[in-house]
């Protein structure tokens, strides 16, 4: 799907096929790997100021024809590389063709223990709402 930072592929189902005219891929990816970065989540939090740590989602939605989605998160406000708070029930609202732009740097501790072998992920200029 994605090689080197750049989209090669979608996912598209049957259903999404027919509407959009084009031959299906899949439906989801199922084993989806992501190269780990270089630095830990601590050290890449150093040099970001401020910023939020999503520990939890807590629902959402997401238009698959459109690409917009919104999702309720859970986390930690940190700033200069400490945590300062807790936060919930907060939102992020955006486009998945525009919001995996702005991924910046995957962290070095990837999440081996499902299909998705994933490390903490980097976005910047990712616009929040809620307390």
């Amino acid at each position: 799907m994605v090689e080197k930072g750049v989209l090669n592929e979608y996912y598209i189902d049957w259903y999404r096929s027919r509407k959009l005219g084009v031959e299906p891929t899949t439906g989801s990816p199922s084993n989806l790997i992501l190269p780990p970065g270089k630095r830990s989540v601590a050290e890449i939090m150093e040099d970001l100021g401020r910023g939020i740590v999503i520990n939890g989602f807590i629902g959402g939605n997401s238009n698959s024809n459109t690409g917009d989605f919104s999702i309720g998160i859970t986390g930690r406000l940190f700033e200069k590389g400490e945590f300062i708070q807790a936060v919930s029930e907060m939102n992020i609202a955006d486009n998945h063709l525009q919001f995996w732009n702005k991924l910046a740097e995957a962290a070095n501790d990837p999440w081996i223990y499902s299909s998705w072998h994933m490390p903490s992920l980097v976005f910047t200029d990712v616009v929040v709402s809620g307390v």
